[in-house]
């Protein structure tokens, strides 16, 4: 599966998955906070993030990632895709 984001940042965004797998949220949230602070608009890592914010109930913040990432990127169909499901 290709990511397109930088290589600093690839630990993280596997961490963050794997915590998400594993429904450890709020730590992966960390993960893909730490990923944004290098890549702040990612398309990629603010959805992953948004779908973590979710679950955590943090609907608002959620939101705003996911529109973020559409305005981003607005050739990245899964930004919509999840926002709408929102």
């Amino acid at each position: 599966k290709l990511m397109i984001v930088g290589t600093n940042i690839r630990g993280h965004i596997k961490l963050g998955d794997k915590f998400r797998n594993q429904q450890r949220y709020l730590v992966a949230l960390e993960q893909y906070e730490r990923a944004l602070k290098e890549e702040p608009n990612n398309s990629i890592i603010l959805v992953r993030a948004a779908k973590a914010l979710i679950v955590l109930n943090r609907i608002t913040e959620a939101e705003d990632y996911l529109v973020k990432a559409t305005k981003m990127n607005p050739n990245y169909g899964h930004g919509y895709f999840c926002l709408g499901e929102l």
